[in-house]
């Protein structure tokens, strides 16, 4: 429940506000880590430090090529304080792929597909050829920015039916 609360809570901060507080980030961990100490004693910080430091690595990639944003990062450290990296895993995938309908279904409503694909293909292109891998940054990314904190918490919700947890 604590869980549920942070991730409606983020979700209505970042559509009201554009961002997502650290303070809701700071509260997350502390409620983490309170439960990892209760339940671990001791050892409950290192059971912390992993639930924080393995989403942290899979998100800053994502994070790092302009996917999503620092909050979104922050919130999926704090969601796995509560619940655990291992629960986390599942949750960054249905996110991910809850993300990725939604902008489907909405370049397809747009009439935009066919123009974003290409635009994307021409970054993949220039990334190929150069080696490396550059921030791709659309001119009107307001347009096309999803809020990531939405499809976080449709995919909590998922897993939450899925596992039968509550």
């Amino acid at each position: 429940m604590l869980a549920l609360g942070l991730m409606v809570t983020a979700v209505y901060t970042d559509l009201s506000t554009q961002r997502v507080p650290n303070e809701l980030i700071v509260l997350g961990i502390i409620t983490g880590g309170y439960l990892q100490f209760s339940q671990y004693g001791p050892w409950g910080g290192l059971v912390l430090l992993e639930d924080i430091f393995i989403p942290f690595l899979l998100m800053y990639v994502i994070y790092r090529v302009g996917g999503i944003g620092a909050g979104d990062v922050k919130l999926m450290m704090a969601l796995s304080a509560i619940i655990g990296f291992r629960a986390i895993l599942s949750i960054m995938i249905y996110s991910t792929i809850v993300a990725g309908l939604y902008a489907l279904i909405d370049l397809i409503r747009s009439k935009q597909l066919i123009y974003r694909v290409g635009l994307f293909a021409r970054h993949l292109g220039i990334c190929v050829t150069g080696r490396r891998i550059y921030l791709y940054n659309p001119i009107d990314k307001e347009v096309t920015e999803i809020h990531f904190t939405v499809c976080m918490l449709c995919a909590y919700v998922f897993w939450i039916v899925k596992e039968g947890v509550m």
